[in-house]
């Protein structure tokens, strides 16, 4: 049995794919195993590649070449002391809240009085639900809930009373973009990478190697130990060993979107 032709590369005339004799199209098409690319029969369902699938630029936003700035970057040592798919765990990094802090402003237009309705003067995009909320005449802990639909009214956790042209700022701390790659060895050219981010299984139950990263954007010591009021977000990494040695963990945390300033 003679092999599907698959591939057609110039001029085709394929009813199958919308093109015909006195329409012809130019091009590159490749079809699935199985299917003839020339067959009438064939549909662009059965293509592997379609030139006449066109790109454009209808919702897409360039942003010019610009990537993920890192912020921190380097690597930690591991050492497994025995056998077995045995879980480790050590802190990558820690940083100031503030690293990763956006914040914004809105100045209230019009006195408010034990209100959580709060009008300002500009519409600000950057203003979104769950920011916090301080300023003078602001109360505890208080954090955007609602905006109206030209964003000039913001609805507040708690009633506040707040004096006309107050400059409130909004902020709020994000994650920032973790990546993990775990190696064998400590030193500058390790002798086997492994998984960048994932668990390697040998079977369903149990794991021979990987690496994890959790993120912690507050709430966070200097040394990476929970505390309400810490000031700092970390990341940690999970690693599992089947066996013994030391394993090292590289990382780089990123600003998690090229629109962020990365200074």
């Amino acid at each position: 049995m003679a092999e599907a032709k698959r591939i057609l590369l110039g001029k085709s005339v394929n009813t199958g794919l919308g093109h015909a004799a006195n329409a012809p199209k130019h091009g590159l098409w490749i079809s699935k195993t199985g299917y003839d690319v020339t067959a009438s029969t064939t549909t662009p369902d059965e293509l592997a590649f379609n030139s006449d699938v066109l790109d454009n630029t209808e919702g897409i936003t360039t942003k010019n070449g610009q990537t993920f700035g890192v912020k921190y970057s380097g690597a930690v040592t591991l050492t497994v002391g025995s056998n077995g798919a045995l879980k480790y765990e050590k802190l990558l990094v820690s940083w100031p809240e503030s690293t990763f802090t956006k914040t914004t402003t809105g100045v209230v237009n019009g006195a408010t009085s034990s209100s959580t309705s709060v009008s300002i003067d500009t519409a600000n995009a950057s203003i979104a639900v769950g920011m916090t909320v301080t300023g003078s005449g602001v109360s505890g802990t208080v954090t955007v809930t609602a905006l109206s639909s030209n964003a000039l009214t913001v609805t507040l956790s708690s009633a506040q009373s707040i004096a006309d042209d107050v400059t409130l700022t909004f902020s709020i701390i994000y994650a920032p973009l973790v990546f993990v790659q775990g190696a064998k060895g400590t030193n500058s050219s390790p002798t086997t990478q492994y998984g960048a981010g994932s668990w390697y299984r040998d079977n369903q139950t149990n794991i021979n190697y990987g690496v994890l990263a959790e993120v912690y954007p507050k709430n966070r010591t200097s040394v990476g130990a929970y505390d309400a009021n810490g000031t700092y977000g970390a990341a940690w990494c999970f690693t599992y060993a089947a066996s013994a040695g030391d394993y090292k963990v590289y990382y780089a945390v990123c600003f998690p979107g090229i629109d962020i300033d990365p200074n």
